[in-house]
């Protein structure tokens, strides 16, 4: 009985109530430069991630959000690529 309860209470963890705002903390890991599974392991509160790409085939706004923070993410290390080029031009000249 109590591996049932268990996979009840492991079921339903996650609720279209929460999932939102998890799915937020998780992309704005992700968008300052964090891998998804650095993200994933940061936190006991976020899911495992197999269950996170379950939420981007069954959920949209998952799947838009978590697009953005990859986009945001090249953003980011973009703007760490020119920071560290323009540091060696400076040591260069």
């Amino acid at each position: 009985m109590a591996d049932t309860s268990l996979a009840i209470a492991a079921n339903t963890k996650f609720t279209d109530e929460n999932i939102p705002e998890l799915t937020d903390n998780i992309c704005e890991l992700i968008a300052i430069g964090w891998g998804l599974q650095q993200a994933l392991d940061s936190n006991a509160d976020f899911p495992k991630a197999r269950t996170f790409y379950s939420w981007l085939e069954k959920y949209p706004d998952v799947a838009h959000k978590y697009a953005r923070a990859r986009e945001r993410q090249q953003d980011y290390e973009a703007d760490q690529i020119i920071a560290i080029g323009n540091r060696l031009s400076i040591w260069n000249v």
